[in-house]
């Protein structure tokens, strides 16, 4: 399993000590040394390997996972359909990749950037409304590159528990209108030529 963006560890470190072996991805060197750090304290039992690097550039061979994750990290890319080129890459036939990311819609302005920026809730300047992705647009590039859509689900914060916590919970919503998650199936061959730019 390959985690673009991992971040600090906050999906790949569960996952590892649940039994899976985890590559996560992330560019930041104090990110990448603060989720390293975990590892030394025991987070995993060497089922979790942290590499620093760009998720459009992962050095990683071709076909080598069964799952790539790209949580809350398509919204953060100028470039997005980069980093959904180098997980079909990534990815070997019938392997899945998982992401969510936030619509661009008025109500995901108003309250990914307006309100939760305004109240504390993560730091301003979080957020670009021009990076945020229409799920048509994901759906549509994710074919392009041999991906069928299994499922999206649309996603909301729970409020009350997110203001308690001042961390925001996330669950199923019956409208991807705010956020939404997709699971494709990669089903074609992929195969972006190690030297091809990303995507613009």
């Amino acid at each position: 399993m390959v985690d673009l963006g991992c971040g600090g560890g906050l999906l790949a470190e569960p996952l590892a000590r649940a039994g899976a072996r985890v590559v996560g991805v992330e560019l930041g060197a104090a990110t990448v040394a603060a989720a390293r750090s975990h590892v030394r304290d025991g987070a995993a039992d060497g089922s979790l390997l942290y590499v620093r690097a760009d998720v459009q550039r992962a050095p990683l061979a071709d076909g080598c996972a069964d799952v790539v994750l790209i949580a809350d990290v398509l919204e953060h890319l100028p470039s997005w359909r980069g980093a959904m080129a180098e997980a079909a890459r990534l990815l070997r036939p019938g392997g899945l990749l998982y992401a969510n990311t936030i619509n661009q819609t008025w109500r995901a302005r108003l309250l990914a950037v307006g309100v939760a920026e305004s109240i504390g809730l993560i730091p301003r300047g979080t957020h670009d409304f021009r990076l945020f992705i229409r799920p048509n647009e994901l759906i549509g590039d994710a074919q392009t590159r041999g991906l069928e859509l299994l499922h999206l689900q649309g996603e909301r914060p729970r409020l009350w528990r997110t203001l308690r916590t001042r961390a925001i919970h996330l669950v199923p919503a019956a409208t991807s209108a705010l956020a939404y998650s997709v699971l494709f199936a990669k089903t074609a061959a992929y195969n972006r030529p190690r030297g091809e730019p990303a995507p613009g």
